[in-house]
């Protein structure tokens, strides 16, 4: 969770910081990343006082790998960089529910996530970026859809390390 919540506040600091991404800055996601940092907290606090320890303090080494190339596309590349963007919200919203089920029942938490409720963001994502690739010539579009299939590997190596091998 501590590598979801840092990935998605990187990826609203780097829309913040570019003047190309104002529109999705203003209009953007922002509903999921309060739910999730509020549910990193409560389990920060639950790990710590029960019979778990967690460190909520860094991310993984993989993540910030992953970090520095959404960081060098989000200021050269805004198309591919989309493309992970896109990507991050879509899988998010499709596996969410089966990650913070597993991590309720293994640390036999009760009350339900913040995030696991109503999650408008992928479709607002999706909606933005279909209105920024109006703007596009046809090579960046290229490069969006191009960028696709390499940013759900990247996504995938980064975050699922923590759940087994991967190729």
């Amino acid at each position: 969770m501590v590598d979801i919540k840092t990935l998605v506040d990187c990826m609203q600091e780097f829309i913040k910081q570019n003047q190309e991404l104002q529109i999705i800055a203003q209009a953007g996601p922002f509903d999921q990343q309060v739910k999730i940092a509020a549910d990193v907290l409560r389990l920060e606090r639950y790990c710590k006082d029960g019979e778990y320890f967690v460190n909520f303090g860094n991310p993984s080494l993989p993540l910030t790998r992953y970090l520095e190339q959404l960081a060098t596309l989000s200021e050269h590349q805004i198309p591919a960089f989309l493309s992970h963007v896109l990507v991050f919200y879509k899988e998010w919203q499709l596996g969410r529910h089966r990650l913070l089920g597993s991590i309720q029942k293994h640390l036999k938490i009760v009350e339900k996530f913040k995030c696991s409720g109503h999650d408008n963001d992928a479709k607002n994502v999706e909606r933005l970026v279909n209105y920024a690739a109006l703007q596009w010539q046809r090579n960046e579009k290229d490069a969006f859809i191009g960028e696709l299939e390499p940013a759900l590997q990247s996504f995938s190596k980064a975050l699922m390390h923590h759940f087994g091998p991967q190729k």
